[in-house]
């Protein structure tokens, strides 16, 4: 396949049929559409072979699992079979960041209040060490709810941080010995584990369901129906007596686990990871 000059990315194509390859899916520019579907499924929208909700100019799709709405959220919840969503593989970590980017400082914030409440001062000149720690620490989505990221709305932010900082104390007019300087730089990883229980995800007749306890008992169900298909499966009649069993096996799982039961729907989890970098300085001369 040739590499043919493309103004909207980077593509291996065929100039004579015109079909080009995007790494997840074939595009035609024939019909001016793609050839195949979309790799998430459902999960991008009801059409299965649009593009980034038809918004190529502000959005990008590399690997053909990009959310773009609510929606997505909500088709997840009746289609995805509980499989826990990581926010950088659907394309929405870098939007939801913005969109909380004042409690990520406020954060850091904390973190840096906390080192510096560790640098004591014994005697005059300067001192190192490295502070190590955790911390938990709510977070709000900003923006309206049935936007791409409204959904994720409330929950806490796992935070463990290594700061390198060195201190300077000096004996002042008064006989206060006091910390005047401090610089360092610290290492934050952020973790978030959130829920997704409803279309809402909140209180009222939406309370949370224990989704941990309802994939557990879903995972021995899978594995007693493997078990009773090499045991006693074969035919159409034994199939259909295992597959009886796996059904009541998982009523019983969502009765027990899932508070709030929407027929076809299944909770999951939402997850987010990342690092980054910042600054200690602190400055404050002996009056």
């Amino acid at each position: 396949m040739d590499s043919p000059s493309w103004p909207f990315g980077c593509s291996a194509g065929d100039r004579e049929i015109r079909l080009y390859y995007y790494r997840h899916r074939i595009y035609s520019a024939h019909l001016g559409r793609f050839c195949s579907r979309d790799p998430i499924g459902y999960g991008g929208g009801p059409s299965l072979f649009n593009y980034v909700a038809n918004n190529p100019v502000n959005r990008g799709d590399a690997t053909g699992q990009a959310w773009t709405s609510w929606v997505d959220w909500v088709l997840h919840y009746y289609f995805g079979n509980g499989e826990t969503i990581d926010l950088e593989r659907v394309g929405l970590l870098d939007r939801w960041r913005n969109s909380v980017s004042d409690d990520i400082a406020r954060a850091k914030q904390q973190i840096n209040d906390l080192v510096l409440n560790s640098c004591a001062c014994q005697e005059e000149g300067e001192s190192s060490k490295v502070v190590s720690g955790r911390i938990d620490r709510p977070y709000s989505t900003t923006g309206d709810l049935y936007s791409d990221v409204g959904p994720m709305g409330n929950g806490i932010f796992h935070i463990t941080y290594r700061c390198t900082v060195k201190w300077t104390c000096e004996c002042c007019e008064s006989g206060e010995l006091r910390l005047v300087k401090a610089t360092g730089s610290c290492t934050y990883n952020w973790a978030v584990r959130d829920e997704f229980t409803n279309p809402t995800d909140e209180g009222g007749m939406n309370q949370r369901s224990d989704i941990a306890g309802y994939q557990r008992c879903m995972q021995r169900a899978r594995t007693d129906l493997r078990r009773c298909r090499q045991r006693i499966g074969g035919t159409p009649m034994t199939d259909a007596i295992c597959n009886g069993r796996f059904r009541l096996a998982e009523h019983r799982c969502r009765s027990r686990f899932l508070t709030h039961d929407l027929p076809f729907a299944t909770p999951y989890y939402i997850t987010a990871s990342w690092a980054d970098t910042g600054a200690i300085e602190f400055r404050q001369p002996c009056e």
